[in-house]
């Protein structure tokens, strides 16, 4: 069984972020407090776009479910807004939102690990009960963080030998944009040849 067809099984459509357009879709990242959003381009078609934090929260939206387990005195509550898996790019990418530049590193970093955490249970899952060894395996991860920015700007472009490094949720990458990312932008891909 492909990994497209068991996340469709086992991701809750609730969980999902409604995508846009036909083929190379595109979704409209929102923050909880509607502060900031920002749109994803080029998504590929099989992409799989996971409300993490947002899907986590009890019904007041205050408080994440995950403190009914965890203690939380070690920051094991926080989660990222959102998980981007791709089964045919092989990339898992886990983006925050901020609507600030002030102080986000340590927190975000959390919301990082956590929705890594996350992933590695969605894994484990798919493993165990779709009996799928192979499930999410040899996926490479990225780790983003998209600050609201005011003025109508695009996003820095990265060199080509900086887009691979954002492997690991302490070394994200940081996007300070108003409007529009692109996927392989946070994936980290090589950018294709135009003719």
């Amino acid at each position: 069984m492909s990994d497209a067809l068991i996340l469709s099984e086992l991701i809750a459509v609730g969980a999902l972020a409604k995508q846009e357009g036909a083929g190379k879709a595109s979704v409209h990242l929102q923050e909880p407090d509607a502060e900031h959003s920002v749109q994803i381009s080029g998504l590929p078609k099989d992409a799989f776009v996971i409300e993490a934090d947002k899907s986590l929260r009890e019904a007041d939206n205050k408080v994440s479910m995950l403190k009914s387990i965890f203690g939380g005195g070690h920051n094991e509550c926080k989660m990222a807004d959102y998980i981007i898996i791709s089964p045919a790019c092989k990339i898992i990418v886990c983006v925050e939102l901020k609507s600030s530049r002030r102080n986000i590193r340590p927190k975000a970093v959390w919301q990082l690990t956590g929705a890594s955490c996350l992933v590695a249970y969605i894994r484990e899952v798919g493993r165990k009960f779709w009996r799928a060894d192979n499930f999410l395996a040899d996926y490479d991860y990225r780790y983003a963080v998209i600050i609201k920015h005011s003025a109508k700007k695009t996003s820095r472009q990265l060199r080509e030998d900086d887009q691979r490094k954002h492997n690991t949720p302490d070394k994200f990458l940081g996007i300070s944009t108003a409007q529009r990312v692109s996927f392989r932008y946070l994936a980290g891909l090589p950018r294709t040849a135009r003719r």
